[in-house]
């Protein structure tokens, strides 16, 4: 069974089992520390990250927050910043990474498609970021 869970509070567990998770993965070969501690660690320090595991191994996380136009189309933003934002324009899913196949991976933007409609139904989209492995980029809005 799999669960997602938001995590509220700094939870050096939860980190650490994203950080050993990414750290398997090519994509994340060679990426500096420093990006990790922006994109991933304030997120979890205010409560903007889920978490998916199934039957007990963490299979994925999203990171997300409030972001303005200017910080999506330049890509350059701080991490204590956007995630402690309370509301804003955009509502940004700059990290998503899943591991489990394409079930898996559409059972999770599920739980977090149901989750942004309950507590920000007046946000009816989000954006997301989508990297791959080549480099490539892509963005896209997907409708809630």
């Amino acid at each position: 069974m799999s669960y997602m869970e938001n995590i509220r509070t700094f939870n050096y567990e939860a980190f650490g089992r994203i950080c050993e998770l990414i750290s398997r993965h090519p994509y994340h070969q060679g990426k500096t520390l420093a990006a990790i501690n922006n994109s991933i660690a304030p997120a979890v320090k205010h409560g903007r990250c889920f978490t998916r595991s199934s039957q007990g191994k963490l299979t994925g996380f999203c990171t997300f927050g409030f972001f303005t136009r200017e910080e999506i189309d330049s890509d350059e933003w701080h991490g204590n910043t956007v995630y402690s934002r309370i509301d804003g324009d955009v509502l940004y899913f700059p990290k998503f990474h899943c591991e489990g196949g394409y079930q898996e991976v559409r059972s999770f933007t599920g739980a977090i498609r149901s989750w942004v409609s309950k507590c920000f139904p007046h946000h009816k989209s989000v954006e997301i970021k989508r990297e791959y492995i080549s480099g490539r980029k892509r963005y896209g809005k997907v409708k809630i």
